[in-house]
């Protein structure tokens, strides 16, 4: 046999170079005969078994010691690990100082919002750009639009009054007495509480379309054609909500007057109402007051939006404020993340460089020999009949022996 493991049965067994060249037939079976060998000369016990492993492990560490050849080869694979690893964690340095000067960036930003809310309390002016303050047009402009409001009121609930529920009389028959009832409220609770829900609510539905108006007008979500279209259709509707409310009103008027008449009156149209100028006082004294009610408001409003100018900074700046914190915060777990790849790689190579410092043993060079060294062991316990538990035993020991050594040799 060209590798046998002893030459006669007086001779020590020998183990085989573990060599790329031979066979890996030849080095099963050597290490099988060691085996047997060995169990042959210990009487195959389980309990002394531990001994064949370690000797059968030195022998191959010692063997593949001394093969300078293979050992430089390992070590020039194992540089090229190390090479890759170290690429690997450069990629990783970089990223985290591209992180860490963002971070800064980030953190530098904040400081500066932080900086210019400051600023903003200790002089609100900086960022009020027009020429005096607009406190003044703002408290004369909300004046007026609280007077007006009360007009519009007063008006719509009075005008509403008499044109659906007001039964005129010969003695109220002028334009003011059928406009304006200062006991339109009282007589409408005396009606029923719908009257008086329909005439308090009524105000309302125009001082709504004046405050669409305001909103439309400062819509910048919508192209500026689109807006004055809304505001058209708002006065449109406005205006012809006025028109049958004086109408309504002018027509009682005409009928009571014709009622009492010794002479034939005709019917009243729209054509009579067109240029009776009851029906058109009617109309402006709302439609008039309405429109001014939406033009002041719109004024008031973007008074007030200077006044809150300061605070809509401040909120917007510390709304940025919150964005860059949410950033740091994402940056900083990516650079959490970088750190423990940065500290894995380093194990790594710190890993493969006392590896490199050492004899090279690979775990195949080592699992061959102890496995088939183990089934010859087994081989020889089976032809003198041991039992499944001794087998059980022998190799629950070489698992363990392995495991053991494990740490000492690279893995493939």
């Amino acid at each position: 046999m060209a590798l046998s493991i002893f030459s006669s049965k007086k001779e020590k067994a020998g183990l085989p170079p573990i060599l790329e060249s031979q066979q890996t037939t030849d080095i099963v079976q050597a290490f099988n005969n060691f085996g047997k060998q060995r169990a042959e000369e210990m009487g195959g016990s389980p309990q002394i078994i531990h001994p064949m492993l370690h000797e059968v492990y030195m022998r191959i560490k010692q063997q593949v010691e001394k093969d300078e050849q293979k050992q430089t080869e390992r070590k020039a694979e194992l540089q090229s690990k190390i090479d890759l690893q170290q690429s690997e964690l450069d990629n990783h340095e970089q990223k985290k100082f591209d992180k860490k000067k963002e971070l800064d960036f980030e953190e530098h930003k904040i400081e500066e919002k932080k900086s210019e809310i400051a600023a903003i309390r200790q002089d609100p002016s900086r960022i009020l750009k027009e020429k005096g303050s607009p406190i003044a047009s703002f408290v004369i402009g909300l004046i007026i639009i609280l007077f007006l409001t009360v007009y519009l009121f007063v008006f719509y609930s009075s005008a509403a009054y008499s044109a659906f529920f007001k039964e005129f009389t010969n003695g109220k028959m002028g334009i003011a007495a059928a406009i304006f009832d200062a006991q339109a409220i009282g007589k409408a609770m005396g009606d029923g509480i719908m009257e008086v829900i329909l005439i308090c609510t009524i105000p309302a539905v125009f001082l709504g379309l004046g405050y669409l108006i305001h909103r439309f007008s400062n819509d910048s979500s919508s192209k500026p054609v689109a807006n004055f279209a809304k505001i058209g259709a708002l006065i449109v509707v406005t205006f012809l909500f006025d028109t049958i409310l004086a109408y309504e009103i002018v027509e009682k008027i005409y009928e009571l007057q014709r009622a009492g008449s010794f002479t034939d009156m005709p019917p009243y149209n729209l054509s009579m109402a067109f240029v009776d100028v009851r029906f058109w006082t009617i109309i402006f004294s709302g439609f008039v007051v309405y429109i001014i009610w939406g033009l002041v408001f719109n004024f008031v409003m973007k008074e007030y939006y200077k006044l809150d100018r300061v605070k809509t900074t401040i909120d917007e700046l510390e709304k940025k404020i919150a964005d860059y914190k949410v950033r740091c915060k994402e940056l900083k777990t990516d650079i959490a993340k970088e750190e423990e790849s940065i500290t894995t790689i380093n194990g790594k190579i710190k890993e493969l460089k006392n590896t490199m410092a050492s004899t090279v043993v690979l775990k195949s060079d080592v699992r061959l020999g102890i496995n088939e060294a183990v089934n010859g062991w087994i081989a020889y316990m089976t032809f003198h009949n041991f039992s499944d538990a001794d087998k059980k035993l022998v190799i629950e020991t070489k698992d363990a022996f392995l495991a053991s050594i494990a740490s000492q040799f690279e893995t493939i």
